[in-house]
């Protein structure tokens, strides 16, 4: 259960709810449609270039660098939406059993087909009854019974622990090691159930202690 600043609890899944529709709201309010931002910049780029092309008019060169300025901070912006939102999209349907991924398996299974083996002589097959036999000779000689063998004694052979070290699995998992955790990831990879990937919490965890 996580608290809040009234001393109210609430669960952990509510707590992913209204930040889910916080950030709906920013992404809305604040941030803004990027790929609207980036056409209207792009259209004002466009007469601005028709402009001084028949005419020079400094203001409107500054302002033409300006743009660019403002243009590659949403190109930069919608590189990451659209990074976000193939690993959020394979978190949601990659477990599904759609026709997508029903197809990417089969193209996989394809590819990993055994059309070939050799013998014992060392000549190719590609008999489709003569690769059963070869296969199922090779299992049956692997698991037979007549093989020599030694028991295996495996006392000795794995390291003790002290109860100094038995101890220590009943402790209460430390901050540090959780940070030593997060900071471990890479920053874009898949997220995890809330949907943030692990940058969020890496840009956050300053302020999160």
């Amino acid at each position: 259960m996580l608290k809040t600043n009234s001393k109210d609890e609430i669960s952990l899944d509510q707590n992913v709810t209204n930040f889910m529709e916080a950030a709906k709201v920013w992404n809305k309010e604040v941030f803004g449609d990027i790929h609207l931002k980036k056409n209207r910049i792009l259209a004002r780029l466009n007469g601005i270039s028709l402009k001084l092309g028949f005419e020079v008019n400094p203001f409107l060169e500054d302002l033409q660098t300006e743009l660019w300025k403002e243009l590659e901070a949403i190109f930069i912006q919608e590189e990451i939406l659209w990074k976000q939102c193939s690993r959020c999209k394979w978190i949601y349907y990659g477990d599904r059993n759609t026709s997508y991924f029903h197809n990417l398996a089969t193209a996989r299974r394809r590819r990993n087909r055994v059309t070939m083996l050799k013998n014992q002589h060392g000549d190719w097959i590609d008999d489709t009854f003569q690769l059963q036999q070869l296969g199922m000779n090779h299992f049956l000689s692997l698991y037979a019974d007549d093989q020599p063998y030694e028991k295996l004694v495996a006392s000795g052979l794995f390291p003790t622990w002290t109860s100094e070290e038995v101890g220590r699995l009943d402790r209460m998992v430390a901050v540090k090691e959780v940070s030593a955790a997060i900071f471990s990831m890479g920053a874009w990879k898949a997220p995890g159930p809330d949907g943030l990937p692990p940058m969020f919490y890496q840009s956050n965890w300053d302020g999160a202690l």
